[in-house]
């Protein structure tokens, strides 16, 4: 008898609900009482997944358990900025500090992305008042000046990052890290700090690609004989870039849609004008829409030539990711570098 009633408790313990795995608690100033929060996982679509409301400055948010560590916010319902961005992962989170600048410590990803913010975040806004300086500073050698000292940053910032992966190759930061860092690097220095991550990150559909698109940049970036291509210009011809081989060629790949490539073409005709005779420009259209790439070349009046990439054929070979990219090309057929406009315009006044 006494055994049976063990077996039943037993049962009875096996059927009891499981408790929360997460559990977040707040304490933040400055949030209005009664104001309702949402607790939102970052993605291709925020989505809310669940809603409290503060009392006194504190909150609280529980769940059942996380399979892996995600980005997430807490906001405001009606505020487009987050009073707290961190990682949702199981255990005891706690948040606090203010209403827009509110912390998450207490599970080792935030432990993890508190050093983030600490050692590489804030590094952006300094980098962000230099450039800003550089810009606006008149006098030429102070400007080179500043210049040095931004470059000098970018890779001080650049190599913290690596140094974060190599401590952290299974933390989601790093995986984060490891989808924009590529956009600083050339093919063999991404595919070197992909191997950082753990063999689990290294398998994530996100990693496969980027070490693709790092083979395919292997052959189009500083140093590469420059794939060649032929394509239609606006008027009809064909043109090649072996067409040009003997000069300086500079291929601007844009796209009606992309306001910042439009944006810029000013200042590629005054490029244009200046180097005349020295430098030949070829604008690749990625539009899909020749109605659309036509109608923004009558709006911009480009005197440059320009040509339609119709399949993306050009930009695939090229391992375009993002537009505006500028790729200067040597006498020779061998690409000299991928730019933005300011480091091409500084490029271009040491060529010529």
């Amino acid at each position: 008898m006494k055994k049976i009633v063990l077996m039943i408790a037993l049962l009875a313990s096996l059927m009891v609900p499981v408790s929360a795995q997460y559990k977040i608690t707040g304490d933040v100033t400055g949030i209005d009482e009664g104001s309702l929060l949402y607790l939102t996982l970052v993605g291709r679509e925020h989505v809310n997944i669940d809603s409290t409301r503060i009392h006194n400055g504190n909150f609280e948010f529980t769940g059942d358990h996380v399979v892996k560590p995600h980005w997430a916010l807490i906001k405001i319902k009606g505020s487009f900025v987050a009073t707290c961005d961190f990682y949702l992962e199981d255990g005891h989170i706690f948040i606090a500090g203010s209403r827009y600048n509110a912390k998450a410590t207490g599970t080792p990803a935030n432990a993890a992305y508190g050093e983030y913010n600490r050692d590489i975040t804030s590094m952006g806004n300094d980098l962000y008042a230099l450039n800003l300086n550089a810009v606006n500073e008149k006098d030429a050698q102070r400007r080179d000046s500043l210049k040095q000292e931004l470059k000098r940053m970018e890779q001080l910032q650049k190599e913290r990052e690596v140094a974060f992966i190599r401590r952290y190759p299974d933390s989601p930061i790093s995986l984060r890290i490891a989808q924009y860092l590529p956009n600083k690097m050339s093919s063999s220095e991404t595919l070197d700090m992909l191997r950082l991550l753990s063999p689990e990150q290294q398998q994530t559909e996100e990693i496969q690609q980027l070490r693709k698109r790092a083979e395919q940049l292997a052959s189009a970036e500083r140093g590469a004989v420059a794939p060649d291509f032929t394509l239609s210009t606006d008027r009809g011809e064909l043109l090649s870039l072996t067409d040009f081989t003997g000069q300086y060629v500079l291929i601007d790949f844009w796209a009606s849609w992309c306001a910042p490539c439009r944006a810029s073409f000013p200042a590629i005709a005054s490029l244009y004008e200046r180097y005349r005779g020295k430098l030949t420009i070829i604008g690749v259209s990625l539009d899909r829409s020749e109605t659309a790439w036509r109608k923004a070349l009558g709006e911009e009046k480009c005197t440059w030539a320009q040509t339609w990439d119709e399949k993306g054929e050009v930009a695939k070979t090229y391992a375009v990711s993002a537009i505006p990219l500028l790729v200067l090309v040597d006498p020779g057929g061998i690409i000299v570098g991928r730019y933005n406009k300011a480091d091409l315009t500084d490029e271009l006044k040491q060529l010529f």
